[in-house]
């Protein structure tokens, strides 16, 4: 009668684990962000060739917006007129009027992994179902994740979640979450150079645009670049050595 107690017991308790773990297999296994769309992204992910940075204060004129500063070779772009007080953007035109090449330089205060800490995502307009900011702070210190440059580099490798049954619940939310943020922080990319020397950040190469991320007190100071004829990967190059953050 003992035996058949504690096999009962155990039989409960399998079913009972089964149970937990399916309803949560199935509650997370259903991804808004294919495996198609993730291995797109990560192809995007590919670091390649570093740019090293060696800035130094310099008897130039530079362009500035609030402490962020660039030697000033844009006396011949327009500046716009914009409502949104975060950005200096200015536009190079040709005799017709029409866009050659642009700059917009301005400074977020949030960085990717600020995002991934956040538990506020009505900005997001998404379903993040049942996970928190721990969730997602839990994968960053499993992967030693200090910065948004070890974030991509991660997410270039890390593979498409799949879980099954004997998958820990944790593990599940955790994977689940860092999916979905990821596709909705990271823009569709080419390519990425890391930036490396007296700063530290990448260059995000996108169709249409170079985007610099320079990380520096738990800020993204950024330019964007438009306009590769005029802007070659040699002129973006020399000109992010004339950057200066005070």
């Amino acid at each position: 009668m003992k035996k058949k107690i504690i096999l009962i017991v155990i039989v409960l308790v399998i079913l009972g684990y089964l149970t937990y773990q399916g309803y949560y297999l199935n509650y997370y296994s259903k991804h808004s962000f294919t495996k198609e769309n993730y291995e797109k992204m990560q192809k995007g992910l590919t670091f390649k060739e570093p740019i090293t940075i060696k800035s130094k204060t310099q008897d130039i004129n530079y362009l500035s917006y609030k402490n962020l500063k660039i030697r000033d070779d844009f006396q011949n772009f327009e500046k716009e007129d914009l409502l949104d007080e975060t950005i200096s953007s200015y536009i190079l035109k040709d005799e017709n009027n029409r866009s050659i090449a642009s700059l917009t330089m301005g400074i977020e205060d949030y960085t990717y992994l600020d995002y991934l800490k956040a538990d506020d995502y009505e900005y997001y307009n998404v379903d993040i179902k049942n996970t928190t900011s721990k969730d997602r702070i839990r994968f960053l210190q499993k992967y030693n994740i200090k910065n948004d440059v070890d974030f991509l580099k991660v997410m270039s490798k890390h593979p498409y979640p799949q879980f099954n049954i004997f998958t820990p619940v944790k593990k599940m939310k955790s994977e689940y979450s860092i999916l979905l943020m990821s596709s909705i922080i990271i823009p569709e990319i080419n390519y990425i150079n890391e930036i490396k020397g007296d700063y530290q950040g990448c260059i995000l190469n996108l169709d249409k645009l170079k985007e610099v991320h320079i990380i520096k007190n738990n800020k993204t100071y950024y330019f964007r670049f438009t306009g590769f004829d005029y802007f070659t990967d040699d002129y973006i190059a020399e000109l992010l050595n004339t950057i200066v953050i005070e």
